[in-house]
């Protein structure tokens, strides 16, 4: 197994939400978590990415 430098964006509080079937505590989709530990470092650094602009997006959404 190869190691990597960048975290998991986890924080234990793992539920999927049914509305956007992202997690609630890292707003990753159940395929990216699940894939996470075999993933290599360039696609951790896209989910990364993706994960940032969902927490945008969701704290957009409910300021408006």
């Amino acid at each position: 197994m190869q190691s990597s430098t960048i975290e998991s964006p986890c924080d234990g509080n793992c539920n999927i939400d049914s509305d956007t079937q992202l997690c609630v505590g890292c707003f990753r989709t159940i395929d990216e978590i699940i894939g996470w530990y075999t993933s290599a470092d360039e696609q951790k650094k896209i989910v990364m990415e993706k994960v940032k602009d969902r927490k945008l997006s969701m704290k957009k959404g409910n300021n408006a």
